[in-house]
């Protein structure tokens, strides 16, 4: 299928305007000091917390918007706590403690969104699967839903950035204060996966 007949999207929740202001406040501090490939703000890289990142047949996306408003209305809201600083890949972010709030969350959406990818997979994830090395579980999880990080896999976290220099990851991380920040989920949403997997486009709020 061509990309012009596709979308894109990642479903996330968004933080509270006092850890979404900390977390852009985080990331351009750590872009004054280091080179990034993109710094948080409030309209073009959005805090956000991912749960599904997926393409979509153009065709889809009414239903998808209808899907995840039903979710919405089914969730209930529940904290959800950064308690450390960590780094994967040169990204820099706030990892969220594991909990049943949001595994849940990430199993109604991978449900009702699931069947209406019809099989797309994302570029980055048809990668994975040409690779020979690959982990299986991941694999296996990306077949199935089009996306690695679901079930087991899933590591619920808010990005800061992503350094360029992996030398620089440790000196970065340690501007960031180790502490336990926490803020109530409310807001479900849609939006445009940008480089890197930033939210670059908000196309949907749902309040839980």
């Amino acid at each position: 299928m061509n990309t012009s007949d596709t979308l894109d999207l990642n479903v996330a929740l968004l933080p509270d305007a006092h850890i979404g202001d900390t977390a852009i406040s985080l990331s351009q501090k750590i872009a004054g000091k280091y080179s990034v490939h993109f710094t948080l703000d409030s309209v073009n890289h959005i805090p956000h917390l991912s749960l599904y990142h997926a393409r979509y047949p153009n065709k889809n996306s009414t239903e998808v918007v209808n899907q995840i408003e039903r979710v919405a209305k089914l969730a209930s809201p529940f904290p959800v706590i950064l308690d450390r600083v960590a780094c994967l890949e040169n990204f820099i972010f706030l990892a969220a403690r594991g909990s049943g709030g949001l595994s849940l969350l990430q199993s109604m959406v991978l449900d009702a969104l699931n069947p209406l990818r019809e099989g797309l997979i994302l570029p980055d994830y048809r990668t994975i699967l040409d690779n020979k090395s690959a982990d299986l579980q991941q694999v296996e999880y990306i077949r199935h839903y089009g996306y690695a990080y679901v079930k087991e896999a899933f590591s619920p976290h808010v990005t800061l950035t992503r350094l360029k220099e992996k030398r620089e990851i440790t000196k970065a991380m340690a501007l960031v204060p180790n502490e336990i920040r926490t803020f109530q989920s409310s807001e479900l949403v849609i939006g445009t996966i940008g480089p890197h997997g930033t939210l670059t486009k908000i196309e949907k709020v749902c309040t839980l």
